[in-house]
């Protein structure tokens, strides 16, 4: 209401809008900065697609395209702090773990989420031969953060006060009256009776659906617990995995993906937490990393067909085929899929920095490696000769986050040098030096 959302699409289009590929580059930075605000996938879309989607079409992405690159982004919204949709406050009561500690813990597994769709469509727009937007249509970094730079005070400030350990009430409560306060700095961000109303009746709807999905989850837990079923579901879970921790998460993986069909998000989560957790952790994982597992896996609902609301969404704005949209979103969204696995066998959620470093870094060259793979191009189309030892690098650097620290630098190595060796080859053959494969 108080412009938040224009501040942001204007700061991506500054940024990013000139590059390749340059709106759907623009899509991903701006859902980046929305999730900041809004942990809702369907109002993200709705806010950032309405303007990056047909930007998109006009500068030469197929309508589906379009959709599935904003779709996929803005489900990066509730993965992203410090709001993250409800479902992180009822996994803060559901595991007994700090809000914050949820938050800090999040941070890096959204960003490594967000460069992923970047490394995507930077080689997807490459390989349609998509130019940027002109820099004199676009904003000035300095004119945006001028003109509305304001409006992320308030954002800094929840997460300060989090720290802090204010309660989740008081903290967004005292940012509630901060927001209203600093949109009077500028005229265009000015907050007038009619904002007021509207944000309040927004406000409303938001905490009434919290408020019912909380109570919602207390119920299906006490049902799930006197029935019985928790103790029937958990006991299946374990004797299919027979101990094993990675089929067990394929198997919440599956649970997901079924239970997404007919449920909002944070009800499949509510539901598959409630079901699924004692198995992980029985399992040996932590209670963070396997509702965290859950968490991110909960998310696919929104995207996987046959029942995909945030990707009918965006098919709807883009004119397009909402199964193949859905489709495409599961192509992009490969590190949905890939995250929950580090951080149950890696060391993403682990306190010392150096090992999440490690992580981050390698999970960085994953996914910088896999668009390359999928869509078999760099500077020209990619022979599968090439092709082949890119994924297998792909999966090399997987294997270094998953396994031991040892064995991980080893794989590390070895998946570093083949993905380098296959971008050299490929810079050269485009340049010439090389004989086409």
């Amino acid at each position: 209401v108080s412009g938040g959302d224009r501040v942001f699409t204007n700061l991506a289009l500054a940024v990013a809008g000139h590059r390749r590929g340059g709106p759907a580059k623009v899509a991903v930075i701006s859902s980046a900065m929305m999730g900041t605000l809004s942990g809702s996938t369907v109002s993200n879309v709705v806010t950032t697609g309405s303007l990056t989607i047909p930007m998109m079409k006009r500068l030469g992405f197929k309508p589906y395209e379009a959709a599935a690159i904003e779709t996929t982004a803005s489900l990066g919204g509730a993965l992203t702090p410090p709001l993250m949709g409800a479902g992180v406050f009822i996994m803060s009561s559901f595991a007994g773990v700090p809000l914050i500690t949820i938050l800090m813990y999040s941070i890096i597994p959204a960003l490594l989420y967000f460069t992923s769709l970047y490394f995507y469509v930077d080689v997807k727009a490459r390989k349609k031969g998509l130019s940027g937007l002109p820099r004199e249509l676009l904003p000035k970094v300095w004119t945006v953060i001028r003109d509305g730079g304001h409006i992320f005070i308030p954002i800094f400030v929840l997460i300060y006060l989090l720290i802090e350990k204010w309660t989740p009430f008081l903290a967004s409560s005292a940012c509630v009256v901060g927001v209203f306060l600093i949109s009077f700095v500028r005229k265009n961000t000015r907050m007038t009776p009619r904002k007021i109303l509207i944000a309040l009746e927004g406000a409303t709807r938001v905490t009434m659906t919290v408020s019912a999905l909380g109570a919602s989850a207390a119920l299906i837990y006490g049902v799930i617990t006197v029935t019985g079923l928790l103790v029937k579901v958990t006991s299946i879970i374990l004797a299919v995995a027979g101990g094993s921790l990675f089929i067990g998460i394929v198997l919440i993986a599956l649970m997901s993906y079924v239970l997404g069909m007919g449920l909002p998000v944070t009800a499949a989560y509510v539901l598959i937490a409630a079901l699924g957790s004692p198995a992980l952790q029985d399992l040996g994982l932590p209670v963070l990393a396997a509702h965290l597992v859950i968490f991110w896996f909960s998310q696919d609902s929104t995207i996987t067909p046959p029942i995909c609301m945030t990707a009918f969404v965006g098919a709807r704005i883009a004119k397009a085929p909402p199964m193949k949209t859905g489709w495409q979103c599961v192509l992009m969204a490969k590190a949905l899929y890939i995250i929950p696995f580090v951080f149950a066998y890696g060391s993403l959620l682990d306190e010392s920095w150096a090992e999440v470093f490690f992580d981050g870094m390698v999970l960085f060259l994953l996914f910088a490696s896999m668009p390359l793979f999928v869509e078999g191009f760099y500077f020209q189309k990619i022979s599968w000769g090439i092709r082949i030892p890119i994924g297998l690098a792909g999966v090399g650097f997987f294997m270094a986050c998953i396994g031991p620290m040892t064995e991980g630098y080893l794989w590390l190595a070895g998946s570093a040098v083949v993905l380098i060796a296959a971008m050299r080859y490929e810079r050269n053959r485009a340049a010439g030096a090389m004989p086409s494969s």
